[in-house]
This record gives structure tokens, C-alpha cells and sequence, in this order.
């Protein structure tokens, strides 16, 4: 399984793809949270972390080349 990175701008993209990881049977790293439980987008986008463990993390400001260990996928449209 390849670990992926969701990049989102807005709360509808950032819903879209937690309910998708959810449906997968991801949950928040260190708890048992659904990834619809918890939402973390503020003001600017967010990379969500979908890691082989069926965890999930997000950052607010990620370097280019951390992101190359990752399968990257970009929702912005902003």
C-alpha cells in the first residue's frame, strides 16, 4: 500500500476527503477518531497524511521534498 498526501484549500475538500479515508478504515494517528471527527483547516490549505498504517496525520506547511516519500494528491482551487 502506497502512502498518500491530500493536499486541501477549503472545508468541502477537506470533508471529501476525510469521508473517502473514513469509508477506507482510516483513523487519526494516536487515537481511535474517525478522520470525520476531527477537522483541522483554518485559514490556509492542509496536507492530510494517509500512511500504509491506516493512519492519518496533516501539517499545515510541508517541505517539497518530504512529500516526494509520498503518492500526492491535490485538491486546491484557490
Amino acid at each position: 500500500m502506497t502512502d498518500k498526501a491530500y493536499i486541501v484549500a477549503n472545508e468541502q475538500q477537506e470533508s471529501e476527503v476525510l469521508e473517502k479515508l473514513e469509508r477506507e478504515g482510516y483513523l487519526w494517528i494516536g487515537t481511535d477518531m474517525r478522520p470525520t471527527e476531527k477537522h483541522h483547516l483554518i485559514d490556509e490549505p492542509i496536507t492530510i497524511f494517509a500512511r500504509y498504517d491506516k493512519r492519518l496525520t496533516f501539517d499545515y506547511e510541508v517541505d517539497e521534498v518530504y512529500l516526494d516519500d509520498y503518492e500526492v494528491e491535490i485538491d486546491f482551487d484557490g
